[in-house]
């Protein structure tokens, strides 16, 4: 990681990256409105990220790949905003075709919280505890729905091994090696009864079986003893 402080790199990557940011993303998305947002998502983003993360050794790449997925975004907000597309809560015939695009969001908010794709650690775990709170809040919108409970409980049971996923270094621990003593056993008690209700009721979903297979990690004393 760059070993200068965090305010004079910001400036520096102003004043050194940003004008050849702005031009790779002019050739490559060949929309300059697109570029110039794009390149304040990633500028806006860096600001968030590297005081707590420290500078990466190749600013421009972080913000160039940062910007790769920003555009996404941005140009989904302009799709809506010029197409007119009004915001409504969908009605309740319309929850069961949307509700595994939604999971799907949820987990991948997770995932990237359990596995960052990028910065110096392996865990984001602001995303992970973002993600459970949404999908704490469609739990209570959505009592009934049974891959709601799956999703949640594979969540908490995943992200109850947190403290023994990294070593003193930062490096990963890999299930078979981690301390079992750090694991959060309120968040595996709290999983393995939602995996009960997502199990209950008939043919389990996705999120269902990926749950009740984490509960039996986690449950378990140790490796060998684990079904």
């Amino acid at each position: 990681m760059d070993e200068r402080p965090v305010e004079s790199s910001v400036e520096w990557v102003f004043r050194e990256e940003r004008g050849r940011l702005l031009a790779t993303l002019v050739r490559r998305f060949g929309d300059l409105d697109l570029a110039e947002d794009v390149t304040s998502e990633a500028i806006e983003a860096a600001l968030e990220h590297w005081p707590v993360e420290g500078v990466p050794d190749r600013p421009g790449a972080w913000l160039l790949t940062t910007a790769t997925m920003a555009q996404r975004i941005v140009r989904a907000k302009k799709k809506i905003r010029q197409a007119r597309i009004p915001f409504r809560v969908p009605g309740a015939d319309e929850l069961p075709e949307r509700l595994p695009g939604v999971l799907q969001v949820i987990y991948s908010i997770f995932t990237e919280g359990h596995a960052a794709s990028s910065g110096a650690r392996l865990q984001r775990l602001d995303r992970a505890e973002e993600a459970i709170r949404l999908a704490r809040i469609l739990r209570r919108l959505l009592a009934s729905e049974r891959e709601v409970a799956g999703l949640l409980a594979l969540m908490l049971l995943v992200h109850a091994r947190r403290e023994a996923r990294t070593g003193p270094g930062g490096e990963i621990v890999l299930l078979d090696e981690q301390d079992r003593d750090h694991w959060d056993q309120s968040m595996i008690e709290e999983g393995g009864d939602l995996v009960l209700v997502a199990l209950t009721g008939g043919p389990p979903g996705p999120y269902g079986v990926q749950a009740a297979i984490a509960a039996l990690h986690d449950e378990a004393a140790d490796v060998a003893s684990t079904d």
